[in-house]
């Protein structure tokens, strides 16, 4: 793990020297920052989960398997092209249909209740692959963000298997962790890289598959994969609804999100982004908190965090709204 750690950091240090013209992010309308960025990081990412997976080649669970390490490769190339050259849109999501089939139809990897018609939730898992690929890559905009979620996110799913004995699922969601701490390092705010398509689409894959792996092992029901990334998914899918209702062209940038409304109400990236964190951390402590109590997993916390991401939906979309229409 701590081989994964430094080889991410003295990566990214090298990356945030070299400053690649073709891999600048210059800033937009649609933006949050206010000066060209290096978006290489995920770079980074990549290069220390691969050589952690070939200088240590252990049974590691998932990411080995081939219908993942093909996925994985077909969804790094397109987005480091997305990086170097913006693919259309069209383009990029056929690519990501074609990941998700692949670890679908091949690899197995379906969230499949007991009597459940088989195809109806292969298509549903396709999907949810698919939308976990996406939505890291619309969540990826603001400082230390996606960086923190995924620190957070795989640290806890690893949590959850190490607490089930489930040692090579623990150890492959902490080496993820690993691989994106030694960015986060230099992503926190104010960032100095960010870490591009190949870094957000990778994270947001990996999320989707260990979520199901771990629920196919048995390590816990559907819901708590949810209630631990809710800060992103809750985001982006109350976002994109409300984008489409308004027939908009939901496919483009945009800075809709309520963390980009909340930086720009001026609460500035690192307040948010450690709400955020904040957020993250209390729903997975939730889950092995009930864990270490012997309650297992009462689905009366994914009830409670329902309520809560639902008024907090409400109150800060009132709140940003009064802010933001004397501007309009």
């Amino acid at each position: 793990m701590a081989c994964a750690f430094v080889i991410a950091l003295v990566t990214c240090a090298l990356l945030i020297r070299a400053a690649f013209v073709a891999l600048q992010d210059h800033p937009g309308e649609r933006s949050l920052h206010a000066k060209p960025m290096p978006r290489s990081g995920g770079i980074a990412i990549v290069l220390a989960l691969l050589c952690i997976l070939i200088l240590w080649p252990l049974d590691w669970p998932v990411v080995t398997t081939v219908p993942v390490m093909l996925s994985m490769a077909l969804l790094c190339v397109v987005s480091f092209w997305d990086d170097l050259a913006s693919t259309t849109p069209l383009a990029r999501l056929c690519a990501q249909l074609l990941v998700g089939g692949v670890t679908v139809f091949w690899g197995g990897y379906v969230w499949q209740p007991l009597h459940a018609v088989p195809v109806l939730f292969q298509l549903l898992s396709l999907f949810a692959i698919v939308w976990a690929v996406n939505l890291y890559n619309f969540m990826d905009g603001m400082d230390g963000f996606a960086a923190g979620m995924a620190l957070f996110g795989f640290g806890f799913l690893g949590a959850v298997g190490w607490w089930h004995g489930e040692q090579d699922f623990a150890q492959i969601n902490w080496l993820i962790v690993a691989c994106v701490a030694g960015f986060w390092c230099w992503n926190f705010p104010p960032a100095k890289i960010f870490m591009g398509d190949i870094g957000s689409t990778l994270l947001g894959y990996l999320g989707a598959v260990l979520s199901i792996h771990g629920w196919q092992l048995g390590l816990y029901p559907a819901w708590v994969p949810l209630v631990i990334f809710a800060p992103f998914w809750t985001d982006a899918s109350y976002t994109l609804c409300k984008r489409i209702l308004r027939r908009e062209r939901f496919w483009l940038p945009h800075r809709s999100h309520f963390y980009q409304r909340l930086v720009l109400a001026g609460l500035g990236h690192r307040k948010v982004v450690l709400a955020e964190y904040g957020l993250m951390a209390c729903g997975g402590l939730s889950v092995l908190l009930c864990l270490w109590l012997g309650l297992g997993y009462n689905q009366g916390i994914a009830i409670f965090w329902l309520v809560i991401y639902g008024l907090m939906i409400v109150w800060l979309e009132r709140r940003l709204s009064m802010q933001e229409s004397p501007g309009q």
